[in-house]
C-alpha cells in the first residue's frame, strides 16, 4: 500500500511539473500573436483620423474655389493624393486582414498540437 500511495504521488508530482510547464509550449505563443496584433491594431484609429482630416480638408477645397481662393487644378492634385490616400489605407487593412488569417490559423494549428501532445502526456 505504501509502495502504491507513493507511486501515485510520484505521478502526481510529474503531472503537475507536465501542467506548470505547459503554458511556455501552447499559451505563451497564442498570447505574444493576440499582443502583436493588438499593438497593430492599436496605430489604426491614428491612421483613420489623418485620413478623415485630409478628406475634410478636400471638403474645404470646395469652399476655397467657390471664393477664388484656390484653383480646380490644386484641388485636382489635393483630390488625387486623397485618393491614393484612401487606397493605401483599403490596401493595408486588406494586407491586415489576409495576414490575421494566416497567423491566427498558424497560431491555433501550434496551440492545438500543443494542447493534443499535453493531454496524451498526462
Amino acid at each position: 500500500l505504501t509502495d502504491a500511495l507513493s507511486k501515485a504521488s510520484q505521478t502526481y508530482d510529474e503531472i503537475a511539473t507536465i501542467v506548470m510547464e505547459q503554458p511556455k509550449n501552447d499559451w505563451h505563443y497564442l498570447m505574444e500573436c493576440n499582443l502583436e496584433y493588438k499593438g497593430i491594431l492599436a496605430c489604426f484609429p491614428d491612421i483613420l483620423a489623418t485620413h478623415k482630416g485630409a478628406v475634410d480638408k478636400l471638403k474645404e477645397c470646395d469652399k476655397l474655389i467657390s471664393t477664388s481662393k484656390m484653383s480646380v487644378q490644386e484641388k485636382q492634385a489635393i483630390t488625387t493624393r486623397v485618393s491614393v490616400m484612401s487606397y493605401v489605407i483599403q490596401a493595408e487593412a486588406n494586407h491586415f486582414h489576409y495576414g490575421r488569417i494566416y497567423d491566427y490559423r498558424q497560431a491555433m494549428k501550434v496551440f492545438l498540437a500543443e494542447q493534443i501532445g499535453f493531454y496524451q502526456k498526462v
